[in-house]
Formats: C-alpha cells, sequence, structure tokens
C-alpha cells in the first residue's frame, strides 16, 4: 500500500465516522433510524479496507473478489443496520490490519502510529480490541528481527498511540475509586455468565441462569462487577484443569455456529406488530410475494450456505496464501477474537469481524489455491486440510441450529 492509498483509506474512514458520529445526528435528529443509516454507510465502507487486504496477501484480482464478496456477503448487509458495534469495530480493525499488512512489503513509520490509532478506537469500541494490539506488537517486532531497533521503534510507537488513544477514557471510568476497569463495567458480568453454573435458590426450585441472577449481586454496578468477577474466578478454578479444553468445546462451536440474526428474522413468521412480539423481530417486504415461507426459507439456506462456504474456504485460504507473514497476522487477529469468548461467552455475531479475513482468505483460495497448494509444503498442505476439517466439525457440531428461528 502506498502512502496515497493509506491516506486515501484513512480518509474514507475519517468521512465514515463523522457521518455516523456527527452529521447525521446534527442534520437529521438523535434517532434510532438516523444510527441505522450511519452503521449502513460504515458497512459500506468496510469494503474498501477488505479489498485492500486481498490485493495485498495475493495481488488485485483477489483484492477485487474479497470486495466483492464482502459487498454481497449477507450477514454484512443484514448486520449494517443494527445498532451494535460490530460495523464499526470491524471497519476500524480491518483499516488497522490492512496498514500494518502493507508494513510486511513497505515499513513506513507512519503506518505503525495510524494503525495504533485505530487498534486504541476499536479498543474504545469493543472492549475485546484490547488483546490484539498487543499480538500485533509482538508480530512487528517479529517481522523487524534482522533490525530489532526498527522493531522496537514501530511496535513501541504502536503501543504507545495505541495506549494514547484509550487511555483518556480508562481514566475517566476508574475516577469514583471503585476498582481498575481497563475500558468497561461489563468484564466481571461476561466472566459470570460464561463461568458461574445456573443459580438454584432452594431446593427444588427452577435454576436461575446466571445473565439473570447477576443483577441479585449486588445493589449497584460496581458491586456486582465485583461479587461476580469473583464468583467466576471461583468457578474456574474449581474446574481446572479441565477448564480450557471445556471452554473451547462449548464455546468455539457457539461462536461459529451456522446461524444469525439474519437467518432468525426469515425464519420468524411477521405477525401484525401488537399481536406477538416475535412477529416484530421478522423482516418485512414491500411486496408480500418475498413474505411467502418458501422464499423466506430459500432466502435463510442462501445466508447459511453463504457463512459455511465463506468460513470453510476462508481457513483454508489463509493457512495455504504464500505471504505467510500476513497470513500469521490475520491468524494472530482470529485468535485474539477467541480468547475473549473463550474467557465468557461465545455468540455469533462475535464471529463478525473475523469473518472479513475469512473472506480474504476464501478470495485467496478461489483465485490463487492451485498456486498457493503447489508452493505449500507437505506440513502446510496438512494444516489446510485440518483447519478446513476443524471449521467443518465445529459448524456440524451445532448444524440443528442451521435454521432454527430460536437461535440467533
Amino acid at each position: 500500500m502506498t502512502r496515497r492509498e493509506g491516506v486515501a483509506l484513512g480518509v474514507v474512514l475519517l468521512v465514515a465516522l463523522a457521518v455516523r458520529v456527527t452529521a447525521l445526528f446534527h442534520t437529521f435528529g438523535l434517532s434510532a433510524t438516523v444510527a441505522r443509516a450511519g452503521n449502513v454507510v460504515l458497512g459500506a465502507a468496510l469494503v474498501l479496507p477488505i479489498f485492500a487486504l486481498g490485493r495485498t496477501l495475493g495481488g488485485a484480482r483477489v483484492g477485487l473478489l474479497a470486495a466483492a464478496i464482502a459487498a454481497l456477503y449477507p450477514n454484512f448487509v443484514a448486520f449494517s443496520h443494527y445498532l451494535w458495534t460490530e460495523t464499526l469495530y470491524s471497519l476500524l480493525i480491518c483499516t488497522g490490519l490492512a496498514l500494518l499488512a502493507s508494513s510486511a512489503a513497505r515499513r513506513a513509520l507512519w503506518k505503525s502510529l495510524t494503525a495504533g490509532a485505530l487498534f486504541g478506537a476499536a479498543a474504545l469500541t469493543r472492549e475485546v480490541g484490547a488483546v490484539f494490539p498487543l499480538f500485533a506488537a509482538c508480530w512487528l517486532l517479529w517481522l523487524e528481527r534482522s533490525a530489532w531497533r526498527r522493531g522496537l521503534l514501530h511496535a513501541g510507537s504502536f503501543v504507545v498511540v495505541v495506549v494514547l488513544v484509550a487511555l483518556p477514557w480508562t481514566l475517566y471510568i476508574n475516577g469514583r475509586g471503585e476498582a481498575f476497569a481497563l475500558l468497561g463495567r461489563t468484564t466481571g458480568m461476561n466472566l459470570y455468565v460464561g463461568n458461574a453454573a445456573p443459580f438454584v435458590p432452594e431446593p427444588g426450585a427452577a435454576p436461575v441462569p446466571p445473565e439473570e441472577h447477576f443483577y441479585e449481586l449486588g445493589s449497584n454496578l460496581y458491586e456486582r462487577e465485583r461479587v461476580a468477577a469473583e464468583l467466576a474466578w471461583m468457578a474456574i478454578r474449581e474446574r481446572m484443569p479441565a477448564w480450557p479444553f471445556e471452554k473451547l468445546a462449548s464455546e468455539l462451536p457457539r461462536t461459529f455456529t451456522p446461524t444469525s440474526f439474519a437467518v432468525r428474522r426469515l425464519l420468524v413468521e411477521p405477525r401484525p406488530l401488537p399481536e406477538s412480539l416475535d412477529g416484530t423481530w421478522a423482516y418485512r417486504t414491500r411486496w408480500t410475494a418475498l413474505d411467502a415461507r418458501p422464499v423466506r426459507i430459500a432466502a435463510a439456506v442462501t445466508v447459511v450456505g453463504s457463512y459455511v462456504v465463506v468460513a470453510i474456504l476462508g481457513a483454508g485460504g489463509l493457512v495455504l496464501a504464500q505471504r505467510r507473514a500476513l497470513a500469521a497476522l490475520f491468524g494472530l487477529f482470529v485468535a485474539s477474537q477467541l480468547l475473549p469468548v473463550v474467557l465468557s461467552f461465545g455468540l455469533s455475531r462475535f464471529r463478525l469481524p473475523s469473518m472479513a479475513l475469512f473472506v480474504v482468505g476464501a478470495a485467496s483460495l478461489v483465485v490463487c489455491g492451485r498456486s498457493d497448494w503447489g508452493a505449500a509444503s507437505r506440513a502446510r498442505r496438512g494444516a489446510a486440510i485440518v483447519a478446513m476439517g476443524v471449521m467443518v466439525v465445529v459448524i456440524a457440531s451445532r448444524w440443528g441450529a442451521a435454521l432454527d428461528p430460536a437461535r440467533g
């Protein structure tokens, strides 16, 4: 990536952020509809860094195919109008990754500094984003292993910028003298929900799920967070040494389960709004013919099928990619997103930022698969087959949820 291209990506991102956060609200007023429109802009802008990632990994054809897949990928399209943070987070992350990836070919300090600012903003958007900068700093050091001083400069500058961007918010949320929190006050709750057993108030009574019982742990947020964290770590210690393996076996399938909010909304039967809460969740179209059950099922199958194909091909494509430094960077990002999931709990929407890289991997396999396979060692070919096989097993383990309208 040239300086001009990097600056162009940054300008696009800043414009998208301005539209999302300021311009739309000031122009059209504060409303959920305006916020959704802003998220649609961010979702469309995501195509640009995905193109840059694909081109850096395998050339212009890979970049164009990755951008085309991202533009049409049903879960990206569906999620862009939700008021979740994944769309903004994905844009920040992918733009930062595009800058770091271009560093593998041509070193430049401005890339590390700009990427640091983007990853700092991403960590403010979703707390799980605080993990990857540590992985990325190690990658930058490894990239410059033959010139360690330059590596220290790039990695150190990157980390400093990440910290400077996130620090004001960290100071703000710790201003009341409560227990230290890095970026948010929900860590204890997430650990508790993901690790504590359901609470049984008395023998024979119905168990209360941790996500509901959390609100009984204290009289205010700070007390609940403290007690929840203590109970969660206690539960983790009691399950050792099997805990990591149990969590991998339970949370990875939950994260990569072959369903999504889009599938759920397609399968729920549309009903008059006052009659059924489920009916308000269903998609509605202007053309009643599209609301026919067979059409909605076909659309849901398309959403599930596209996800399965991208996930499996993407896993193999990232392992086989000839630019192994970039494949390692992408793999580190995916690992950084799975670590908090294993610690707490998994949901299908948590995989959305990682799917941007699976899209790039899938495009790489389609365009360069034959040459990448020919250039790969026997070990890497085996690793690609294993990666695709693991993805198949993980998806198949919860296949019953694929077309279940009760899960999303």
